[in-house]
C-alpha cells in the first residue's frame, strides 16, 4: 500500500497557489475547517490546547480504507487520554461517509469538508493534485509535528509527540523524514502527470484518448496516481498494471481478467480527455479498444468455476434475533479480528477487504448487526459466523471472464 496514493483533481486553481511552498514540519497550521461532523462528533468542539492527529481520507480510497483498521487500535491506545484528538477528514458528501459507516467502523471523529478547505489553507495542493492517504501530526500550539502516510505512524511515535507537546525539541524520530512529501513531489515531478494537467486545462484541446506502455523496471517505483473522472471528462491513470486498468474498465475483478504471461507484468499509462459521459460503458470500451490497439491484443470470450461463500442460518425454521448479535461492550479485540457493522447486504464489500471470494447473503436479516469477525484465514471466519449462529456453505458457480492474448 505505501507505493500507492490516489491523486484528487480539482477544477479550480489559482495563481497564487502556482507560487506558494509546500506546508512542511515547523510551520504553524490555521484551523481546521468542518463542514460537517458525520460521526463520534466531539462534545466540546474547542480544540485549542489539544494534540490533534488529523488524517486526510476518502471513502474510495483502497489504502485509506486499508488503513482504518491499524488507525482504529492505534486510537483505542489513546482513547482515555484526554489531551489528543483523532479527526478523520474527507470531502465526501456526508450520505456517502454515512453509508460506508454502515459497514466499517472507525474510531476517529470523521468529519467532511466537502470544498477540501482545510487541504487548501494547510497548502497541501499540488497543480490541482492532493495525495491521499495523508495525515498530520499538529501539537496543542497548532505547530505541525510530522507529516506522513497512515502507514508509518505508530503509537509509539503519537506517545513521543504527545509527550513533546511543551515544545521541546524532537528527538530524530519524530523528526520528518526526507521522504515525508514524497507523494506530493511525485505528483509534481510526474512528467505524464503533468502532461495529463496540461492538457486538461487546454481550452484548444477538446478530445484525447492516449495510451502509453511503460518498461516495468522504469517504473516499478513510481506511485499510481489518479486524476479526475471518465464520468467528469477528463481523467488520468499512470503507472498502472494493465490487468487493473482493464478490470476497472471491463467492471469485472481483477480475478477474472486473464492476459498473456509476457504482459503480466506490463503498466499502462492512460489520458483521457473529452465530454462530460453520459453513457459510462461506452467511454469505457473505446478506452478499452485503444488499450487493446496499443498492445496488440484481442479479446476472447471465456468462462471459468468460481467458488462462493453463502451465509445462511444455522436453523433455517426461525428468523434472526437481533438480540443474538449482541456482544459485551468490554470485548477487546485481538489484532486478527475486525468489526463488521451495518446491514448483512453489504458483508461482500466489506469482506472483499481482507478475503479473494464472494459471500453471498442469504439469512434474510433485517435491520443492521454488529460482528466481531476473524480476518486471519477463512477458516477462522468461518468459525466466527458460527458463533453468531450462521453457517457458511461453499457453491460453485460459472462466471464469464475476459481473456486477451
Amino acid at each position: 500500500m505505501k507505493n500507492f496514493s490516489i491523486a484528487l483533481f480539482l477544477s479550480i486553481l489559482t495563481t497564487s497557489l502556482f507560487a506558494q511552498k509546500e506546508l512542511s514540519v515547523g510551520e504553524t497550521v490555521p484551523s481546521i475547517i468542518i463542514e460537517k461532523w458525520i460521526a463520534n462528533a466531539p462534545q466540546n468542539k474547542d480544540f485549542r490546547n489539544k494534540a490533534i492527529v488529523l488524517e486526510f481520507w476518502a471513502t474510495w480510497c483502497a489504502p485509506c480504507v486499508a488503513a482504518i483498521p491499524k488507525l482504529n487500535n492505534i486510537e483505542d491506545d489513546f482513547k482515555t487520554n484526554p489531551n489528543i484528538s483523532f479527526i478523520s477528514l474527507t470531502s465526501d458528501k456526508e450520505e456517502v461517509v454515512q453509508s460506508f459507516l454502515k459497514y466499517k467502523t472507525m474510531n476517529a471523529m470523521v468529519a467532511n469538508d466537502p470544498a477540501m478547505k482545510t487541504a487548501r489553507s494547510f497548502r497541501l495542493m499540488f497543480d490541482n493534485a492532493f495525495s491521499i492517504p495523508k495525515m498530520l501530526l499538529i501539537d496543542n500550539r497548532g505547530i505541525v509535528r510530522w507529516i506522513g502516510h497512515p502507514d508509518n505512524i505508530t503509537s509509539k511515535m503519537i506517545s513521543k509527540f504527545v509527550s513533546k507537546c511543551d515544545f521541546a525539541e524532537y528527538d530524530n524520530e519524530l523528526k520528518t523524514s526526507s521522504s515525508a512529501f514524497k507523494n506530493a513531489q511525485d505528483i509534481k515531478n510526474d512528467t505524464l502527470v503533468q502532461r495529463a494537467i496540461k492538457l486538461f486545462k487546454d481550452s484548444t484541446t477538446a478530445s484525447v484518448c492516449e495510451v502509453i506502455k511503460e518498461n516495468s523496471s522504469n517504473t516499478s517505483e513510481m506511485k499510481t496516481h489518479i486524476i479526475g473522472s471518465i464520468e467528469m471528462g477528463f481523467y488520468c491513470e499512470a503507472h498502472t498494471a494493465l490487468a487493473s486498468v482493464l478490470s476497472k474498465l471491463m467492471n469485472a475483478d481483477v480475478s477474472d481478467i486473464e492476459i498473456p504471461k509476457a504482459l503480466q507484468n506490463t503498466k499502462v499509462s492512460i489520458i483521457y480527455k473529452g465530454k462530460h459521459s453520459n453513457s459510462l460503458g461506452e467511454t469505457n470500451k473505446v478506452i478499452a479498444d485503444q488499450i487493446l490497439n496499443a498492445l496488440n491484443l484481442k479479446s476472447k470470450s471465456a468462462t471459468k468455476s468460481v467458488t462462493d461463500y453463502v451465509l445462511v442460518m444455522k436453523d433455517s425454521t426461525r428468523k434472526i434475533n437481533p438480540k443474538l448479535f449482541e456482544n459485551p461492550k468490554s470485548i477487546s479485540l485481538s489484532p486478527d479480528q475486525f468489526t463488521f457493522s451495518g446491514d448483512l447486504k453489504n458483508i461482500n464489500r466489506c469482506l472483499q477487504n481482507f478475503f479473494p471470494f464472494n459471500f453471498i447473503d442469504r439469512t434474510d436479516t433485517e435491520g443492521n448487526v454488529k460482528f466481531y469477525l476473524n480476518k486471519k484465514s477463512i477458516q477462522g471466519l468461518i468459525q466466527s459466523f458460527e458463533n453468531y449462529g450462521i453457517a457458511v456453505k461453499k457453491e460453485n458457480r460459472v462466471v464469464e471472464t475476459y481473456k486477451f492474448d
